[in-house]
């Protein structure tokens, strides 16, 4: 009996230069473990991602035929390097993958839990504040009175102070509305695929079904502090980009400052400053955010009027993030140091 690649789930990564995210892990849900089991389907882990596995007869069919059926895995939570990489925010918890079509990426949708109150409602207009907190982007539309029947409307919900508003007479009122639902411990995110007696035809032909999970690179402004002795007016120093293979940087006027004391915008360069005195500290920051990427940047270079100090300056890490004028920037120290 052949054992041929029945569907594979790929889980792909901007950062890496292959595009396939090498250090992605994808396991079954319990329930779908024991369906697998039964199905005689076998799930393997393998480089960035999770493939599934079928014995077929001589003539290409199931050992056991199944309907078409859902299968539920777990993306789980990246190494922390590379989870500073990622868009976090692209993925809030309930984040479900589910198949877009063949060729297509899988699509993300947002799955809920609901939540309920009772409240002793008195006539005419009343706010009454939440115990839970609904989720983002909550209107009056998404909550649901369950009792009574008639008469109880939901006006508005207040996110700002969880408040929501309900018109109508007095009345014992119940009522539901949307929350985030719990997050899985250990997983990014769930993935939901479906199989069935076509999947088994395209694999009896090689062509098993590639379901390809797509994360978004974090980005943030990259900025560079740089500690020195030389004294060159701050007009003179830039930082240049001279190849185009790597991330898109550029250096530009605005973003270069020196810190000459206490910086409410810059809070690490103004520790900095304190702890390298009595040397310089001056900042640049780039133009435009930059999306995380292994590639390095090449022939960054910085430069102190017409001399050149550094030639290849490093992607600042992920890892490193600095507020900068309130916002998140990944940031690098330098020094050059010439007593």
């Amino acid at each position: 009996m052949p054992i041929k690649l029945l569907a594979e789930i790929r889980v792909e990564h901007p950062y890496y230069a292959t595009g396939l995210c090498a250090r992605a892990q994808v396991v079954p849900e319990a329930s779908t473990a024991q369906r697998l089991r039964g199905l005689r389907l076998t799930a393997k882990e393998v480089v960035g991602g999770l493939s599934l596995l079928a014995d077929l007869t001589d003539d290409g069919k199931a050992i056991v035929a199944f309907p078409t059926t859902s299968l539920r895995f777990y993306l789980l939570k990246l190494p922390a390097e590379l989870e500073a990489a990622t868009d976090l925010s692209a993925l809030p918890p309930g984040t479900v993958f589910t198949d877009a079509g063949p060729s297509k990426p899988m699509a993300t949708v947002q799955s809920e839990a609901r939540a309920g109150e009772r409240y002793a409602k008195p006539n005419g207009a009343v706010a009454f504040v939440l115990s839970g907190r609904p989720i983002a982007g909550t209107k009056a539309a998404d909550f649901r009175i369950v009792q009574p029947a008639q008469g109880i409307k939901v006006k508005s919900y207040e996110a700002s102070s969880n408040k929501v508003f309900l018109e109508g007479p007095a009345a014992d009122v119940a009522l539901e509305y949307p929350i985030a639902p719990r997050q899985v411990p250990g997983t990014l995110a769930a993935i939901d695929v479906n199989i069935g007696p076509e999947t088994v035809t395209q694999a009896a032909k090689n062509k098993p079904r590639l379901f390809t999970v797509q994360l978004k690179p974090a980005a943030a402004h990259w900025c560079y502090h740089l500690v020195t002795d030389l004294a060159a007016p701050l007009g003179e120093w830039r930082i240049t980009h001279a190849a185009a293979d790597g991330p898109p940087v550029n250096f530009g006027t605005t973003g270069r400052a020196e810190i000459a004391g206490a910086d409410t915008n810059d809070p690490f360069g103004s520790n900095l400053l304190h702890r390298s005195a009595p040397l310089r500290v001056l900042r640049f920051v780039s133009d435009d955010p930059v999306a995380c990427s292994e590639k390095r940047a090449r022939r960054l270079a910085l430069f102190a009027g017409d001399r050149q100090l550094f030639g290849a300056l490093p992607n600042p890490p992920p890892t490193n993030v600095r507020l900068v004028g309130g916002r998140p920037a990944f940031g690098e120290v330098l020094r050059f140091v010439t007593a």
